[in-house]
């Protein structure tokens, strides 16, 4: 025994830094609330669900809306969900982050700033795959109309009304509503104008067929980034592919490029 407690003594005092500087280690990975995963559905897999756990930026192309992996867990995720599932798309994609709010972080007002500016939606890379080479997201985007709005209850909202040039196709109208409340944002968009595939001439969306949503909120210190894009679009066969890599490459790097400057 009396061999055995120094030897004892040596192994505890041995363990205590080994413990130090695993629990170190381990303080540098995310490690989510219990009920993080309720925001989200078992659509998602394993390999997915560890990219959000990382902090990761999540792309997810889904092709239709019952794919969708977000919980109506308030009124902005409901927004997103029902008019997603009233668009009935054929091409749909989710981007997703989950990030932790660091102390004194402002993220809404952040996104709201980001979001309000859609001049600075031109300067977006957007690679086309059909191509291999980078264009603009908009080669232009034209403010018609921008009119700001605050409720009696303190929440803002701004509709912006825009031309956009978004090659192949020629221009057409996107209208833009802002949502901000101290809860969150909303961010939504839709065409008003039909989209017309230039070098066929062929209409590929019809108007109120194209929608992209944004929303943000907050959830046991940590901050959920949601973006989705959907386009009840054609399907002909010789055209399908191109439509399918132009509307889910544009609406994939629109939610990466906004999230991306929250960082």
């Amino acid at each position: 025994m009396k061999i055995l407690k120094p030897c004892a003594k040596l192994i505890f005092m041995t363990r205590k830094p080994f413990l130090t500087l695993f629990f170190a280690v381990l303080s540098l990975f995310p490690v989510f609330a219990s009920d993080i995963s309720g925001i989200f559905n078992g659509k998602l897999t394993p390999e997915e669900q560890k990219q959000l756990e990382e902090g990761e930026i999540l792309i997810r192309n889904i092709g239709k809306a019952k794919n969708m992996c977000l919980m109506p867990v308030n009124e902005f995720a409901s927004d997103c969900i029902e008019g997603i599932k009233k668009l009935k798309p054929n091409y749909l994609a989710e981007v997703i982050q989950v990030k932790k709010i660091e102390e004194g972080e402002a993220p809404f007002a952040r996104l709201e700033e980001i979001l309000s500016d859609v001049k600075s939606f031109e300067g977006i890379p957007y690679y086309s795959v059909n191509n291999d080479t980078y264009y603009d997201l908009f080669s232009q985007v034209t403010v018609i109309s921008d009119e700001k709005t605050v409720k009696e209850n303190g929440n803002r909202e701004r509709f912006i009304s825009t031309e956009i040039v978004m090659n192949p196709f020629f221009p057409f109208k996107i209208d833009w509503k802002l949502t901000t409340t101290p809860e969150g944002i909303f961010f939504h968009g839709i065409n008003r104008d039909k989209i017309i595939y230039e070098y066929y001439n062929i209409k590929c969306v019809s108007p109120e067929n194209m929608e992209w949503y944004i929303t943000a909120f907050e959830k046991d210190g940590y901050l959920v980034l949601y973006g989705a894009g959907g386009v009840d679009g054609t399907s002909l066969f010789f055209i399908k592919d191109r439509i399918e890599n132009s509307f889910i490459g544009r609406v994939t790097s629109f939610c990466k490029e906004i999230f991306a400057k929250l960082q």
